[in-house]
């Protein structure tokens, strides 16, 4: 983002993981011409007209439409907050945030057959408050996680514009709760981020009776769509779509814990999640692997999970679900969307390869990856619908990573804690989840109940964990010496 602001020069991850020195990273700065392309110009589109829907959003639109009555779609946060708070400063600060996300009050449906999106001008935000202060503490907190429970079930309507909302509970004159929601199709993982940054800088402003003026964003969701659809003949789509038609070529078989439920199409998406946490000097010397092969941290544990599907199924050639960002694109990193793409990575494992030729390979197809984010798996094959047989839901297993702790929001005078919520698991019906912070590591294992049983999922967070040990202490082991998990 700082190359692009001062130097006027695009400079995507691959590229910077291969500048492994400061100096190394100044020539390329310095050998990159400044962007040029036609495609980095973003207009304004009408806000009273029907728009195309972001790339990143049919499937999710899908299940919508799928699943119109249920909350599958929900993403939902719930943080305690102690101390004294000025509530009205808090709903202004929650109305402030949905004026200035367009995302968070665009309405979808439907328009001559396609789904389109429309922002809604002057959606005021509803945000209602119970007092639960009359009730006994454990009771109290009962109730909380009731209408936690009753708010994550709690369907969007999608068609109406409303996708966030936001309600407070009282349980004493300095203790409330904050229960936010908001639908996956306005919402990312980034998403998060700036939420909890500007939440916690407009309420400081507001609380202390100032203006809170953020720097206007470069654009909206609305504009992003549009913008991606004028483009989707360019040269640079049109490659990015024939790299992933060869990454994904043929029929690769599925790599995945044994399903020991009643199926992943039962329509029972209630999860379990297990963790536990990885010593910190061997997350030390994780990183000192991966970074003595150009890799980040996450590309070793993505490295490491293919090596335990290995060990679960003897398959060379796997394929994982990742999510990737897709915020490369100027101004991106600060607008409030779905702006993730769903990949699925391919790895070879073929020939025997130890661990660090392994990462090397897993190296090689993130770098693919990162430089073709831009279309997402409808485009690249628009013939598979949910029922195809590889289409991207019948992935048994996604990895995703994350980087600094989710602590959300930080509020002056108050004292955050973030409360548990109950586990939904779509697609795939198992996620392992890693969450880095430092040496600091933390990781997950999140499987759909009518999938696998805790057994099944305590099982295979062992077996992962039991595979990052190993490579710590013999990373040039090679695959075949590893052992396979009954």
């Amino acid at each position: 983002v700082r190359a692009r602001q001062t130097l006027g020069v695009e400079l995507d991850l691959p590229a910077l993981l291969q500048a492994a020195t400061p100096a190394r990273l100044a020539a390329r700065l310095l050998s990159t011409p400044p962007s040029t392309s036609s495609e980095s110009q973003m207009v304004r589109v009408s806000r009273d007209e029907w728009h195309p829907l972001m790339l990143s959003q049919p499937s999710l639109w899908n299940m919508c439409e799928q699943f119109h009555d249920r909350q599958l779609g929900n993403i939902h946060r719930a943080y305690r907050l102690q101390g004294r708070l000025d509530v009205g400063a808090l709903r202004d600060t929650l109305q402030a945030l949905v004026d200035r996300h367009e995302c968070w009050r665009t309405q979808f449906m439907r328009v001559d057959g396609h789904p389109a999106q429309r922002v809604v001008s002057g959606l005021r935000l509803e945000f209602p408050q119970t007092d639960l202060g009359g009730l006994p503490p454990d009771e109290a907190f009962r109730e909380v996680c009731r209408r936690q429970w009753a708010d994550i079930q709690q369907a969007f309507d999608v068609a109406g514009g409303r996708m966030f909302r936001a309600e407070l509970l009282r349980l004493g004159t300095d203790d409330h709760v904050l229960l936010l929601g908001v639908n996956h199709i306005v919402f990312d993982g980034w998403s998060f981020g700036i939420l909890g940054r500007e939440l916690g800088e407009a309420y400081g402003a507001l609380s202390a009776g100032r203006e809170w003026r953020p720097a206007e964003l470069p654009f909206q969701p609305v504009d992003f769509a549009s913008w991606e659809h004028r483009h989707l003949d360019a040269p640079r789509i049109r490659r990015q779509i024939q790299y992933w038609r060869d990454h994904l070529a043929g029929n690769p078989p599925s790599a995945g814990f044994p399903y020991d439920g009643t199926g992943h199409r039962s329509g029972d998406f209630v999860g379990t999640r297990r963790s536990r946490s990885l010593p910190s000097d061997q997350v030390s010397v994780l990183r000192r692997i991966g970074r003595d092969q150009g890799c980040t941290l996450s590309m070793t544990l993505f490295a490491a999970l293919n090596v335990a599907m290995f060990r679960i199924s003897g398959i060379e050639d796997v394929v994982l679900g990742c999510p990737l960002a897709a915020r490369h694109r100027p101004g991106s990193e600060s607008v409030g969307g779905c702006f993730r793409q769903r990949a699925q990575l391919r790895t070879d494992l073929s020939g025997n390869p130890s661990f660090l030729e392994i990462l090397h390979r897993v190296r090689l197809v993130f770098d693919g990856a990162l430089a073709n984010q831009d279309v997402s798996l409808e485009v690249v094959f628009p013939d598979r619908d949910v029922h195809h047989p590889r289409h991207w839901s019948e992935i048994p297993v996604d990895f995703n990573f994350r980087e600094g702790l989710d602590g959300g929001p930080s509020f002056p005078g108050l004292t955050l804690t973030l409360i548990d919520r109950p586990q939904w698991v779509l697609y795939p019906p198992m996620s392992v989840q890693a969450l880095a912070d430092g040496d600091q590591l933390n990781l997950w294992v999140v499987a759909r109940d009518s999938c696998y049983s805790v057994a099944s999922i305590e099982k295979m967070l062992n077996l992962y964990l039991d595979t990052l040990t190993r490579i710590v202490g013999r990373p040039n082991l090679r695959l075949k010496d590893w052992g396979f998990s009954s």
